[in-house]
């Protein structure tokens, strides 16, 4: 397995080539639509657990299987309550969601369908944010698992094209993701609309965004207060171990090294904007993940940045710095 795409899995992509060539490549810009049927149309089964007992196959209660239709190729256990949100849910999430049409950008499944997503480009302006902070693309992802790992999520998805990190932040009043539990009974459809309101359309979201980042490319921060931050990012704790102690002390250096040197951020440079944005781009790229029995490095790397330590990184840091 390759970038977590087996030989059971398609992901569709516009633009610059991505996903080590394993893709399959769209011309134009699609529609929810297209791109389900390209790469998500088929569906997920629920089905009783069973546990061989002295030579008697017995239900075990409480808890289902999640079985792929098309390649019966199971996928996960999970609660008996647990709901399933077909693949037809993101693109009529995404179709609602994004003004006019969503343009598609890239959609597929991870790990033979146990994760899926597509995510769109929702404005053809990018945002150019001032005093040469760089500048900004508006995306929205809307993405799931179908193994009872996350949940239904649409999410606002900014990236800063110099350095192509993903700099999301989350503000008071303005959500960045909506989420729906698998163990909700609601159904998905009716929640678009409440989805539509949370996310304000997402120019809600963007604006406030585009007013935050541009107060902190244009607030100084100095050197002593730029070593106080990354100590209040990775404080010590006590009573930890030399390891410990070592892991945050480099922690401290590498974002140190990044707001200082990094050539990203030469026009920034002593602004918070640029103190965020070193975070950022180590929470990307900085921090090594380990190889797991069903995930490469790098597949961990891209579930921390959707929705794991490496945005909850980046959301302590924007409290640090906004407060």
């Amino acid at each position: 397995m390759a970038a977590g795409i087996t030989e059971t899995d398609k992901v569709v992509t516009t633009g610059a080539e991505t996903w080590h060539g394993l893709d399959v490549r769209s011309d134009h810009h699609m529609t929810a639509q297209e791109a389900f049927e390209i790469a998500l149309d088929w569906e997920v089964e629920k089905v009783p657990v069973l546990a061989q007992v002295n030579g008697h196959s017995d239900e075990i209660p409480g808890y289902a299987a999640t079985i792929r239709s098309d390649t019966r190729e199971v996928l996960g256990v999970v609660k008996a309550k647990y709901q399933i949100f077909q693949n037809s849910v993101i693109r009529d999430f995404m179709d609602a969601l994004v003004d006019a049409g969503a343009a598609v950008q890239t959609a597929g499944s991870l790990f033979g369908g146990r994760f899926v997503w597509m995510l769109a480009k929702i404005s053809e302006s990018n945002i150019i944010l001032p005093k040469d902070g760089g500048t900004i693309v508006p995306y929205l992802l809307v993405g799931s698992s179908h193994d009872g790992t996350k949940a239904l999520t649409a999410r606002n998805t900014p990236v800063r094209v110099e350095c192509k990190n993903t700099v999301d932040m989350a503000f008071r009043g303005t959500k960045a993701a909506y989420v729906i539990k698998h163990t909700s009974m609601a159904d998905p459809a009716k929640r678009i609309v409440e989805a539509q309101e949370a996310l304000g359309f997402s120019y809600k979201y963007y604006e406030a965004f585009t007013e935050a980042a541009t107060k902190m490319a244009a607030s100084k921060l100095s050197a002593k207060a730029l070593d106080e931050f990354v100590v209040s990012l990775f404080p010590s704790q006590r009573g930890e171990d030399e390891e410990t102690a070592t892991r945050v002390l480099n922690r401290r250096n590498d974002v140190l090294a990044l707001a200082k040197n990094a050539a990203n951020l030469d026009a920034v440079r002593g602004t918070k904007w640029a103190a965020y944005n070193a975070v950022a781009e180590f929470a990307d790229h900085g921090i090594t993940y380990r190889q797991t029995a069903t995930a490469t490095r790098e597949d961990n790397r891209a579930a921390s940045i959707l929705d794991g330590s490496a945005s909850a990184l980046k959301g302590r840091a924007l409290d640090l710095l906004l407060n």
